[in-house]
């Protein structure tokens, strides 16, 4: 992040807050910043809304030393996470001359990309005191490591399935295939936490995750009822490649505006902050610190 690497000498304006080391160590456990820029040790930090659109967290008391070490990792968790879900979104909408079945040619991006992009993000999130944006980067790093595993050969699962019908007949592939419908049923009530969460945030924020929530339902429809056709699967698969694809969308919005904001443009890209309309814990606090 410029505002990290490029201001180290950058001298506080009116309205921005000073604060050496020590001073900051005092000021973890006890009253608030301001609500404008920062300035601790030598580098500017965004405070407030323009924090929370940079990190996608909200907290009155960010850990700028530790942002000061490891830079903005957000970024690269919203750009792992648009990749793969372009790609799956526009095989379950046949873009072109896509099947559902060539879904496996994307193995390497769910699995490095998504998977281990979404993974490095979410640790380096946590490191910087980021828990939200930490839970939302390791669940759905998860979500396509799991895909991925479901296409690799490696594992197993497509020569176990083909042995298990051979066997006892079609009812083994509508067994698998019911098992990944509950898999995204799981995901709709993670998705469900984190549409509710992110009221707090943007609305960038709150397209992503409401977009989501039908892409998880319709594709659980579609696993999980053995009696649709194949022109009602169909239906339900594009349906659920159309709203997923509005989440990639958004999600490469959200990527744009994070790296202009990297990148120290004097403009910024608007995600719709929505910080200022709710009152968090660490906001009444402040508030009674004042009063007192």
């Amino acid at each position: 992040m410029t505002d990290l690497q490029a201001q180290t000498s950058h001298s506080p304006s009116h309205g921005e807050k000073t604060l050496a080391s020590g001073e900051h160590s005092q000021l973890q456990g006890g009253a608030p910043l301001a609500s404008g820029p920062s300035v601790v040790d030598g580098r500017r930090y965004p405070r407030g809304g323009d924090y929370e659109a940079q990190y996608l967290d909200t907290k009155e008391l960010p850990n700028f030393q530790a942002l000061s070490r490891i830079g903005n990792p957000t970024a690269l968790g919203i750009v792992s996470f648009c990749v793969p879900l372009t790609i799956a979104s526009m095989a379950l909408m046949r873009f072109g001359t896509l099947e559902l079945t060539a879904t496996w040619a994307a193995v390497g991006p769910y699995t490095f990309i998504g998977g281990m992009g979404m993974l490095l993000a979410a640790i380096f999130e946590i490191i910087a005191g980021n828990s939200f944006a930490f839970v939302v980067f390791a669940s759905f790093s998860g979500y396509w490591f799991s895909l991925s595993s479901v296409f690799n050969t490696n594992f197993g699962l497509a020569a176990t399935t083909t042995a298990q019908t051979a066997a006892i007949g079609a009812v083994a592939a509508v067994q698998q295939n019911q098992t990944l419908g509950f898999w995204q049923i799981t995901y709709v009530i993670i998705d469900t936490v984190f549409l509710i969460c992110s009221l707090r945030t943007n609305l960038v924020f709150i397209i992503i995750f409401a977009a989501l929530w039908p892409t998880f339902v319709c594709l659980a429809v579609m696993l999980t009822n053995d009696g649709l056709t194949l022109t009602q699967v169909e239906h339900w698969s594009k349906a659920a490649g159309a709203f997923g694809f509005i989440a990639s969308i958004t999600g490469w919005y959200l990527f744009l505006a994070l790296m202009v904001g990297d990148s120290g443009h004097a403009f910024k890209i608007p995600v719709g902050d929505l910080s200022s309309f709710w009152t968090g814990r660490d906001d009444k606090r402040a508030s009674k610190s004042r009063t007192d």
